[in-house]
């Protein structure tokens, strides 16, 4: 058995190879709906790019919990990231999908990732990045105490 680790690295591949997933989903089921290569592009891509931030900050908060309140000055919510961009990619397809227009869908759709960004940052918890000291276990809900 392979030895497994929660490292950046690993965390990093699962992410991309997640996206890429994510990536070649999205972006056949776009051309199977009627959409163009270049739709579909951007509706896989969008998406795929979200999950790729997504997957390790999930795993980051399952395994970590939350990050210390006083340590998260300044950073950005890769979850929140994740979350709007994957979001985005559905909701340009949705919008495609009605409109049959793929600029409309890109003009309202893009400019929707940055509300979705602000309400996911808002509604996500910061991810500790390491383990927590062992003097300070995390208790309910991820919480150190």
């Amino acid at each position: 058995m392979a030895d497994t680790s929660d490292g950046a690295v690993s965390l990093s591949t699962v992410g991309v190879v997640s996206g890429l997933l994510a990536f070649t989903g999205l972006a056949s089921a776009t051309v199977r709906a009627g959409g163009g290569f270049a739709v579909a592009g951007l509706v896989g891509g969008i998406s795929g790019t979200g999950i790729a931030f997504l997957v390790p900050y999930l795993v980051r908060l399952d395994r970590f919990g939350r990050a210390d309140p006083d340590s998260e000055g300044g950073r950005v919510n890769p979850g929140a990231v994740g979350a709007a961009l994957g979001a985005t990619g559905f909701v340009i397809l949705a919008i495609f999908l009605i409109a049959d227009d793929p600029l409309v869908a890109a003009g309202i759709g893009v400019p929707l990732a940055g509300l979705e960004f602000v309400i996911w940052s808002l509604a996500l918890p910061q991810a500790a990045d390491s383990p927590p000291e062992p003097d300070r276990e995390p208790g309910p809900m991820g919480r150190t105490e």
